[in-house]
């Protein structure tokens, strides 16, 4: 289904996964070290506060360059905030962005050609990426799957 393991742009290379507990969380680190063991991983990040988010940041963070937390526009996602905080626990370079268009905004004027930037945490999260990513709200990004 959309938003697992799903390549939602190809420059800058975008990938979305809805995992959203521990299990998941390994899946998706199995694949990343699987298929993609060159990129320097960017993990976009937001969860439902009734998850297991140090756990689940447990998994990831290790496989991760670098560590972005954000939020919906809904607010439906934990506090970014406390999010940053439990993030920092595992990982040295996090920040925060509550703005989810201004992380995908941010990735594409990047553009880093060594990095694969993954979506992951909610399927609220991955929803609203996609949303956003197929309505043209971000130009430039050059779609994968022959989406608009």
């Amino acid at each position: 289904w959309r938003g697992r393991l799903e390549t939602l742009s190809t420059e800058p290379l975008v990938l979305a996964d809805g995992a959203h507990n521990v299990d998941g969380a390994r899946v998706l680190r199995r694949y990343l070290e699987q298929y993609v063991p060159f990129r320097k991983i960017h993990l976009i990040v937001g969860q439902r506060p009734d998850k297991d988010f140090d756990g689940f940041l447990a998994v990831l963070a290790p496989i991760a360059a670098r560590i972005t937390v954000t939020q919906t526009s809904d607010q439906s996602l934990r506090d970014p905030e406390g999010s940053r905080r439990a993030a920092e626990r595992v990982h040295a370079n996090v920040v925060v962005e509550p703005e989810l268009e201004k992380v995908l905004r941010q990735v594409y004027w990047r553009r880093p050609a060594e990095e694969l930037a993954v979506l992951t945490g909610s399927l609220y999260l991955v929803g609203e990426a996609l949303s956003l990513l197929d309505s043209g709200q971000i130009p430039g990004f050059e779609s994968a799957g022959g989406r608009p």
